[in-house]
């Protein structure tokens, strides 16, 4: 009986471990809450936008959530991709409306015409994305 209980248990372990996939660690560092720190706008030599303008990007699997504080319910999902030290926005949906959007209308967040970053900066608590105008400060929230 003790053989049985033990074959048992190290079964469901062994069951367990395997159906544990880790999907929502998918982008490594990359995954997560971050909120904007500075907006710096390298033309102009002027900051856009700081941490008080409530800018948040979240990320997750293969999509990233585009919000400002104060306004949870109306925000943009994006498909993305990342590879080493670049990450671009693709296809764009609004939500409530679930409309299909231009890029344009995420500049309001700080994303360039293309949509392509660099990734400058990438721990685990911070993040810097930049183009030959602008730079994307992040902490993680």
């Amino acid at each position: 009986m003790k053989k049985l209980i033990s074959f048992l248990f190290v079964l469901a372990v062994s069951l367990t471990w395997t159906a544990c996939e880790t999907k929502y660690d998918a982008n490594g560092d990359l995954d997560g809450m971050w909120q904007m720190l500075r907006w710096y706008d390298k033309s102009s030599a002027q900051v856009v936008a700081d941490k008080n303008d409530g800018i948040y990007y979240c990320v997750q699997l293969k999509l990233m959530k585009f919000t400002r504080k104060g306004n949870p319910m109306n925000y943009y999902l994006a498909y993305f991709s990342h590879r080493n030290d670049s990450l671009t926005i693709g296809k764009i949906v609004h939500y409530p409306t679930d409309s299909v959007c231009p890029m344009s209308v995420l500049e309001s967040f700080g994303v360039p015409a293309d949509g392509r970053f660099h990734v400058d900066a990438l721990t685990s608590d911070r993040m810097t994305l930049s183009t030959e105008t602008v730079e994307l400060s992040f902490r993680k929230y």
